[in-house]
């Protein structure tokens, strides 16, 4: 009857978090068989991969994914090897993006609220059960203009992931005027909007570090009022590195850094 959280960042640890991700999928109906639950939540690293932004990547953890290359992809020299499979099982469609891309980033058991980062006032007025909607489509709307713009060619490979929004409008700047190009325009004006959605951004769930070292004075005025709005006694938080290498908490209890370091 136990219920099992795992607060985030399976991604970007090393050579095999394609495996850690497996494990949790296999653990995830092996717990509900045995009357339990598995709760996975995404954290700031499942969202970077599944939108592109892959600085943390390593290549051990590209190369896990080798085995799925044609060989045209493992012969490009200018990404590293099981990039083209890496992008293609954790994209939409792919096994991982798939199951990653249904995962909540909130959870609550009990009195008790989970999640990655913490609350800010970005989150105020959502449920729970809104804030997981709402962050899963925007993930989803950031991935939909991706995609058309790179089958416009107006998106590569090689443009570096904070880069890209000013990159495909540099690339539409360049064409001749008329209504492809206008339509592009709009299209590059929509992808700029999904990348800047506050959701994904520092102040969103998964990147927001104010509960875990902003001063409980002030904080307090947006912690405490999230806290009462979704009916909890506490979150617990990952993302965020103890000191001392041990579980913490703070504003009397009603924070919990989770996060003790590796």
């Amino acid at each position: 009857r136990a219920h099992v959280v795992s607060l985030g960042d399976l991604l970007d640890r090393g050579a095999d978090s394609r495996k850690v991700m497996d494990l949790l999928m296999r653990l995830q109906g092996e717990a509900v068989a045995a009357g339990g639950q598995m709760h996975v939540l995404l954290g700031n690293h499942e969202a970077m991969n599944i939108l592109g932004d892959l600085r943390y990547v390593a290549p051990g953890e590209f190369a896990s994914y080798a085995e799925l290359e044609t060989p045209a992809e493992r012969g490009d020299a200018k990404l590293p090897p099981g990039y083209f499979g890496h992008r293609r099982l954790l994209g939409p469609d792919g096994r991982y993006g798939r199951w990653l891309l249904e995962l909540p980033t909130a959870v609550k058991v009990n009195d008790t609220v989970y999640m990655h980062g913490g609350p800010s006032t970005v989150l105020h007025g959502r449920s729970l059960e809104q804030l997981n909607d709402d962050y899963r489509a925007a993930l989803r709307a950031y991935l939909a203009a991706e995609s058309e713009l790179r089958a416009a060619g107006l998106l590569h490979n090689e443009d570096s992931y904070a880069r890209r929004p000013d990159a495909a409008a540099a690339r539409v700047a360049a064409l001749p005027p008329g209504d492809s190009t206008t339509a592009l325009a709009a299209l590059v004006a929509r992808f700029k909007a999904a990348d800047d959605d506050p959701l994904l951004g520092p102040s969103g769930p998964n990147w927001y570090r104010g509960a875990a070292f902003c001063n409980e004075c002030a904080e307090a005025d947006v912690l405490l009022p999230w806290l009462q709005q979704v009916s909890a006694r506490r979150v617990v938080i990952g993302h965020t590195v103890a000191r001392h290498a041990t579980v913490v908490s703070r504003f009397d209890g009603a924070v919990i850094k989770l996060d003790a370091g590796m």
